[in-house]
């Protein structure tokens, strides 16, 4: 490999799966790069910690949940359909392709918390414009009601359910995302059933 593109690609390729393999934890830069069949200095020189490289591994499966949403959504017939995928998709994807996110944010590391912490709030703006955009659309078309506080909703959105609330601790596990996956099937009932307009004779 020639080029510092290739280099970089062998060793994101080359972590995700160790870390995969093995739990971010346990992986050290020395596996990486002895993994790779490059020199120590080389991977140093690309990537200061392994922080860093989870941190690029975060924001390349970030990036592809988001392209998977917006394809998904031009797929979906009604605001229902696009209120499902938004609360679900994000999760469900997570558990499949990068369970190892969930791993690493238990770690004791507060550098690596506080970046992780400052990569959210970033993806934080993303996700609120998304779904304040999917919600006035619905108002506008008259599928939910309008005196519906939107933007307080989403806030609540975003800490409890898609991206986290960094006051609150949960000992994350692959069994509970899974429940947690479940529970949202019953969260969005109860605030679809909330904000939905119906007629008066309901």
């Amino acid at each position: 490999m020639d080029n510092k593109e290739d280099k970089r690609e062998l060793i994101l390729n080359t972590a995700d799966r160790l870390f995969e393999k093995y739990g971010y934890s346990k992986t050290s830069m020395d596996d990486i790069a002895s993994e790779a069949f490059i020199g120590k200095g080389t991977i140093y020189y690309y990537y200061k910690t392994k922080e860093d490289i989870f941190l690029e591994l975060a924001k390349y499966y970030h990036k592809k949940i988001f392209n998977r949403l917006y394809q998904e959504l031009e797929k979906c017939n009604s605001f229902d359909d696009q209120f499902k995928l938004m609360i679900n998709l994000p999760l469900s994807y997570a558990i499949k392709s990068y369970p190892v996110y969930y791993e690493a944010i238990q770690t004791h590391s507060k550098s690596l918390l506080t970046k992780i912490s400052d990569f959210k709030k970033e993806k934080t703006a993303l996700y609120f414009n998304l779904l304040k955009d999917l919600f006035i659309e619905a108002q506008a078309k008259g599928e939910i009601v309008k005196t519906l506080d939107v933007e307080r909703l989403i806030s609540f959105l975003l800490r409890r359910i898609l991206i986290g609330d960094d006051n609150i601790h949960f000992k994350y596990s692959k069994d509970s995302l899974k429940n947690m996956l479940k529970d949202h099937e019953l969260i969005i009932d109860i605030i679809l059933y909330g904000i939905k307009k119906r007629s008066y004779n309901e």
